[in-house]
């Protein structure tokens, strides 16, 4: 693990990485037995003047942390952990990529390690000290902050009043912002930087909900932007990152939207307003209109009965994406979405009912739709029937010779050739 040049491009095979892989593989077959001799290891190799041995040092730390008995882990994570967030300032990059990318795998699987008076403030310093560091970094420490806030999320779920990583909120959401101010994605950072955004948004408490109301505003910011200069992009792989930067918006816009809940009626008009832009100036075949359903659904859902209002405006993106067979995934979210809308407005949606039953009954038929598309029509069915109730028994003759014709297929045997 020690035979390695910092030079070495990270996204080339090599003979330390193939040894940190097999080692890992290891653990996990041969379990408490490989704990002590790569403890050995570490103990001789952390503190070693060459770069390469404290490198490898701790990445067969990290390399062990899935197999062995975390009760037998728990005292050498404990007294290394210390150390290992002060390896966020060792002088060669590489030895902070695997110091990040360690304190992941600990924040991961070995939480209990961690203790939030003693070593949450200087773990979450280090990681956010991090993210202004090499970009090859900052993908190890978004995924750190990841882990910390699923597994820090206070005890009573999404209503937690507070978190113990409320404190940090802020300066967190503030730091990785500005990671996605970044115009190049080198090393996915803005990526993971986006990724951790609704990850410590999905997993916040209630006290960070002003941070989330300012940093929605901002998301929205960006969506316009993004759809102002889609007319200026020329080439293929600009035109897929920034099919990838509309992406990665949206994901994070659809989490806020699930987190607040209902309190996000006060931006509804301009969320939607956005996202009815994105969707007409995607082309039928971009994935960005999958997220751009995705979050509409997310909004259905927070609405309610409000919803209504938007669904004159969205409905023919609704029956295109229904119609749009050769995307199934997208034909999928649709079929999915009815049911979000006919759940939210209940009897209000009867008025649009025709054309769902009609289209959706067509695509049961068609012989181009992926048939795991299917399956969820004939859910669909049952969210239409529960929102507007008696009125289903204009459609329930038809409804239960489908369902009949259904229960007689027969699921073709799986070769074992």
């Amino acid at each position: 693990m020690a035979k390695q040049e910092e030079e070495d491009d990270e996204d080339d095979w090599n003979l330390s990485m193939a040894a940190g892989t097999c080692l890992s593989l290891t653990a996990q077959c041969v379990g408490d037995d490989i704990v002590g001799p790569v403890i050995q290891f570490v103990e001789a190799n952390i503190r070693h003047n060459e770069w390469q041995y404290r490198e490898a040092s701790v990445m067969a730390f990290g390399s062990i942390l899935e197999g062995p008995s975390p009760e037998l882990l728990m005292a050498p994570v404990s007294q290394a952990l210390t150390y290992l967030i002060g390896m966020m300032n060792d002088p060669v990059i590489k030895v902070k990529d695997t110091a990040a990318w360690t304190l992941g795998r600990v924040s991961q699987s070995m939480i209990g390690c961690i203790k939030p008076e003693i070593h949450l403030p200087p773990l979450i310093e280090a990681l956010v000290r991090g993210l202004d560091d090499s970009n090859r970094i900052v993908s190890n420490c978004c995924l750190s902050l990841m882990n910390l806030a699923e597994q820090l999320e206070g005890d009573q779920g999404p209503d937690s009043p507070t978190s113990m990583m409320s404190p940090y909120f802020d300066g967190i959401i503030t730091a990785l912002m500005r990671i996605t101010d970044r115009n190049t994605n080198e090393a996915f950072a803005r990526t993971s930087a986006y990724e951790a955004i609704s990850i410590m948004v999905t997993h916040s408490a209630k006290d960070n909900f002003p941070t989330i109301s300012a940093l929605s505003t901002t998301i929205l910011d960006r969506l316009e932007q993004t759809i102002a200069v889609q007319n200026q992009i020329v080439g293929i792989d600009e035109r897929n990152t920034h099919s990838e930067l509309q992406s990665n918006i949206c994901s994070v816009l659809t989490n806020i939207i699930r987190r607040v809940g209902k309190e996000i009626a006060v931006m509804a008009d301009r969320i939607m307003t956005v996202l009815l832009q994105l969707l007409t100036s995607a082309s039928k075949q971009s994935t960005i209109m999958e997220d751009a359903f995705l979050a509409i659904g997310a909004l259905t859902t927070a609405l309610d009965s409000d919803f209504g209002r938007y669904l004159e405006s969205f409905a023919p993106f609704l029956f295109s994406a229904l119609s749009n067979h050769e995307e199934y995934q997208l034909c999928s979210i649709a079929v999915g979405l009815i049911g979000d809308i006919c759940r939210s407005l209940g009897s209000q949606s009867a008025s649009y009912c025709n054309n769902f039953m009609t289209t959706l009954l067509q695509n049961l038929q068609s012989p181009v739709l992926h048939r795991n598309v299917k399956p969820a029509i004939l859910s669909c069915f049952g969210d239409i029937a529960l929102a507007i109730e008696g009125q289903f028994a204009n459609y329930l003759d038809v409804a239960m010779s489908v369902l009949a014709q259904a229960c007689n297929i027969r699921a073709a045997p799986v070769s074992t050739a």
